[in-house]
């Protein structure tokens, strides 16, 4: 119990308890006290804990822009531990001052939000004691006088009689100091009694001494006699006040104040109390006064409570999705607006506390109506943007929607021409500040590549399971909030979100929206693969410097120009840009701070410099130069000075709003060329890598090269060994053949590609039971590194691969025909031959052909057939793939970022999937094209076996099926052209109808 005595734990059992010593209880309390001082349980205090929460607390002021406050907080701290705890102590910083410090840190409450005032210290100059000089030298000296009276006993009495006269009189003058001081207290009461206010919220209001001269002064008094002399069951109010008193309950509750005499709240409006009545104004006269007070006070307490709910569920951190950062910094501005609004009523209460003027509530209300307007205003925003929007089931939505409404108002108060430019202003001002956080998080996706959006205000989002180095980021990696339906790699984008709902979107950043969703993503890929250095160099703009807001708004000062109405003239960006115009009238002389008139300099041109370093003897263009520059930026920097974050505020208030433009497009003035200009920078400096470092281009030439048979030679060696094994039976079905196929044929001409290309063999499928089909199971893989996977994916793969296998239909159909030997027609069955030969002479029957002009029928189906099959084959690789390649080359040069290259490889796969018949609405043509194909291999067959073994009645069956495939192709490809559909299909028209000419003729 060090440094506690026995008194004070006396007193606090007497303070608490009311017991007295010398009672039981006292005693019992007094044992209880102590022994739990001297042997409590508690632990002790900590220092090295105390000490970091309070480092903690001063760190929090700190970051609070709270500097005072911190520095304060160190400077006490340090002088409290320094000192004793107590007048008996010497030591310092003992744990009894940890404690002490340990209370102080449990009892604080929400310090960062206190208010604090420094309170000067006035420190009382110690008062010397005087020192008695005499008493110390008259120390042990007997200085008592004895007096021996020689006087009669007459001179005595009147001795007595003149000490009494003596004190008679002192007697008086302590009467009259007496009636002095009740004269005083007098004077007092009277003061406190006509300054003082009268309770008249407990009824103490007196209407007799506030009754004027004037008739109407009386005017309730002789209403309610009337309506009492009319009604006798009429019941009068019974409190009065005056309008002084009525002025300042009605300022109160303007101020948002809910617990007022004159005015009762229910949780959510303000009603009048019924019994209270003026003396000048009749009840129905004062209720309807009232409202219009009444119905502003309801607006400021439904916007304090909306703050007040932002500002708590603001605290919850378990839920960072509670309240969006757009919210809350539409919170920060309207607070900043009602703190302006309570300034201006404070003004009106200092007038009704001195009385300087008169004071009615008419006067309050006509001084009060433009405020009236913009509470009006900004309570539009918060009924139509905040409680609008309450039902909405998402953040995005949510934000949308307080934007646009906030855009909207603006716009139409601008295009409707308001003479009120507060009002232009107030909205511009709280738009800005409200699109703060969707500015800021746009900036730093399109500068860093980082969408951070932890509350769900932006209106895309990043999906964090794809990584950048997926081949699936450029279509899945980032989404529309609610319009997953949306392609986000699509260069079509914008027109997707056009016809979207419009509340899900800001309107305005829809123009751009496509231009940042790209300079996004490709500012990302960039920061993965390490080049974003070189974007950042070679940015001629700001945007490493500065936030896209923070140019915002510096660019709406450079347009719209300020109204400054300081002493000191400083140069806004507007009147640099007028300095700069020929005939400008900021052109000529300016007026300095002080009065009078300055010259500004001329900008020297390089040849005038040129010419002045001659004249010094020195002559170096490169010197010229760069002296040129810092004048240009000596010159900029001191007319233009840079506007700071703390001074947006009163920036963005002085904003001259007289200008003739549009305020939308001087809004999109300000931001689109940024963005624009971001995305000139980065989209291409990516292309441009993609293209050159990771060779794009030479991976879509190689896929052509097997895909698309560009290779002749190549793919040739592969197909050919390919279709041999399979006229001969052998095994072909295995990926390891397939695969020592094909690198023995890529071995000559493309041996970089061997570790790149693969063959994989599906299972097959009912549409493989054609004949020529049979090889639709072998399926090419190429590995593509990243970021070139990204535009050529394994998705797009299938599509190369259904026309591959096409192709090599046809190819194996070609190949099939220019390998059949003349001699195998003209192979004899020799057990055939010996079984007829007695019948040798006998002449043959009318439905068999002989043997040599089933030869020669063979021959020319075969020409016919191969004239059909080279035809096709021609028009697929010349008329199609090579001239689908120029065109795709040529979108590919003019691609300017990312997006349209993929869209330019998409259209390409498609356009050559189209023209090479395989769309499904072009299956009649393919179903014909096949059949003649799977033909070829019936022929093949019959040609192998020999004139001999072929009936008249197979050839004459093959040669209608081929005359009815060709007259179909022929009839459908001539109405087609002639349609103009599909021009490209005019080259095979003409070579079927040469071929139905030949047809014909059989």
């Amino acid at each position: 119990m060090s440094g506690i005595s026995d008194s004070d734990v006396k007193r606090l059992i007497t303070q608490i308890t009311g017991f007295q010593k010398g009672d039981e209880n006292f005693e019992l309390c007094l044992q209880f006290a102590v022994n739990n001082f001297k042997y409590h349980r508690f632990q002790s205090v900590d220092p090295t804990k105390i000490t970091r929460r309070l480092d903690g607390i001063a760190t929090k002021f700190a970051v609070h822009s709270q500097k005072d406050k911190s520095d304060k907080l160190k400077e006490l701290i340090e002088k409290f531990l320094h000192l004793p705890l107590t007048n008996n102590s010497t030591q310092t910083k003992t744990d009894a001052h940890y404690s002490v410090l340990s209370v102080l840190l449990d009892l604080s409450d929400c310090p960062t939000e206190t208010v604090f005032t420094e309170k000067k210290q006035v420190t009382e100059e110690s008062k010397e004691e005087e020192f008695d000089w005499g008493e110390y030298l008259l120390e042990g000296v007997d200085t008592r006088r004895y007096y021996f009276s020689d006087t009669s006993d007459e001179e005595e009495e009147e001795s007595e009689e003149e000490e009494l006269a003596v004190i008679n009189q002192s007697e008086l003058e302590t009467v009259a100091e007496i009636s002095d001081a009740r004269c005083t207290l007098d004077k007092v009461k009277d003061w406190l009694e006509r300054n003082l206010v009268v309770q008249y919220w407990i009824g103490r209001g007196n209407e007799q001494e506030s009754i004027g001269r004037f008739p109407t002064s009386n005017l309730h008094t002789h209403w309610e006699r009337f309506q009492a002399s009319d009604n006798p069951f009429h019941v009068s109010r019974n409190e009065f006040i005056t309008e002084s008193q009525l002025i300042r309950e009605i300022l109160w509750m303007l101020l948002g104040v809910t617990e007022t005499y004159l005015f009762i709240f229910d949780g959510r409006r303000y009603s009048v109390n019924t019994d209270v009545y003026l003396s000048h104004l009749t009840d129905e006269c004062l209720d309807t006064c009232l409202q219009k007070f009444i119905c502003y006070g309801d607006k400021i307490v439904a916007l304090n409570s909306f703050c007040e709910d932002v500002l708590e569920q603001t605290r919850d951190l378990q839920d960072l999705t509670l309240v969006t950062q757009s919210y809350q910094a539409f919170v920060g501005t309207l607070t900043q607006f009602l703190h302006d609004y309570q300034k201006r009523l404070s003004v009106e209460q200092i007038k009704v506390r001195d009385q300087l003027v008169p004071m009615t509530l008419s006067v309050l209300s006509e001084d009060l109506d433009q405020w009236f307007e913009k509470v009006d205003l900004v309570y539009s925003i918060y009924i139509t943007g905040i409680a609008a929007a309450a039902e909405l089931d998402s953040n995005i939505l949510k934000v949308s929607h307080l934007l646009n409404v906030m855009f909207k108002m603006l716009i139409d108060h601008d295009t409707l021409g308001s003479q009120d430019k507060d009002k232009l202003r107030l909205l511009l001002i709280m738009w800005i500040q409200t699109c703060e956080p969707y500015l800021t998080i746009l900036s730093d996706w399109i500068n860093t590549g980082n969408l951070e959006d932890p509350r769900e205000d932006f209106l895309i989002q990043r999906n964090k399971t794809v990584q950048s180095f997926d081949e699936t980021f450029w279509e899945s990696a980032f989404d529309l909030r609610l319009k997953s339906n949306i392609d986000m790699s699509s260069s079509k984008i914008s027109q997707d979100i056009d016809i979207s709902d419009a509340t899900t979107i800001p309107k305005f950043l829809k123009p751009v929206l496509k231009e940042v969703v790209l300079t996004g993503k490709s500012m990302e890929l960039l920061m993965s693969m390490g080049k974003a250095e070189s974007v950042l160099k070679m940015s001629g703009s700001d945007f490493d410097q500065k936030s896209l807001y923070q140019i915002f708004i510096n660019n709406l000062v450079e347009i719209l120009g300020t109204n400054s109405t300081s002493e000191t003239v400083e140069a806004t960006p507007r009147d640099i840009t007028l300095a700069r115009q020929p005939n400008s009238q900021y052109g000529g002389a300016t007026s300095s701070p002080t009065g009078g008139s300055v010259t500004p300099s001329r900008q020297l041109s390089a040849w005038e410099m040129e010419e002045y370093l001659k004249t010094k003897g020195v002559f170096d263009p490169l010197l010229a130069i760069n002296f040129q520059e810092i004048i240009n930026e000596v010159k900029t920097s001191a007319i233009l000075p840079a506007v700071k974050k703390e001074d947006d505020l009163s920036v963005l208030k002085t904003l001259d709003l007289d200008s003739l433009q549009p305020l939308e497009i001087v809004l999109q003035k300000c931001l689109y060329p940024y963005i624009q200009d971001r995305y000139a920078e980065v989209c291409p400096e990516l292309i441009l890598i993609v293209k050159n470092q990771h060779n794009l281009l030479q991976h879509l030439t190689d896929m052509r090269s097997f895909f698309f048979m560009e290779a002749g030679d190549t793919m040739y060696e592969f197909y050919s060994n390919l279709f041999d094994r399979i006229k001969k039976h052998e095994e072909w079905r295995d990926e390891s053949i397939l695969s020592l196929m094909l690198e023995d044929a890529l071995e000559s001409h493309f041996s970089h590609c061997t570790h790149r290309l693969s063959v994989e063999v599906r299972p097959p499928t009912e549409n493989d039971r054609s004949p020529i089909a049979l090889t639709d199971c072998i399926i090419l893989h190429y590995q593509v590194p990243w970021p070139a996977s990204l535009v050529i994916s394994q998705k797009y793969q299938a599509r190369y691969n259904e026309i591959f296998s096409f192709l090599l239909q046809i190819k194996r159909a070609q190949y099939s025909l220019e390998q059949l030997n003349f001699k195998d027609l003209e192979r004899k069955n020799l057990l055939k031959s010996f079984s007829l030969s007695p019948m040798k002479d006998q002449p043959a029957s009318d439905t068999e052909l002989s043997t040599s002009a089933k030869i020669h029928q063979m021959q020319i189906f075969r020409f016919n057939l191969l004239y059909f099959v080279n035809s096709f084959n021609n028009y697929i690789m010349t008329r199609i793939l090579s001239s689908t390649v120029l065109e795709f080359e040529k979108n590919m040069k003019k691609a300017g970022d990312l997006d349209e290259i993929i869209a330019a490889h998409i259209d390409y796969l498609h356009v050559t999937y189209h023209r090479c018949l395989l769309d499904p609405s072009l299956g009649p043509l393919k179903y014909a094209i096949c059949k003649v194909l799977n033909l070829v291999l019936v022929f093949q067959n019959y040609w192998e076996q020999g004139a001999e073994e072929i009936s008249g009645n197979a050839i004459e069956e093959m040669d209608t099926t081929f005359s009815r495939c060709v007259r179909f192709l022929t009839s459908f490809l001539n109405s087609v052209v002639k349609r103009g559909s599909f021009p490209h299909l005019e080259f095979l028209a003409f070579q079927m109808q040469s071929l139905l000419k030949t047809v014909g003729n059989m």
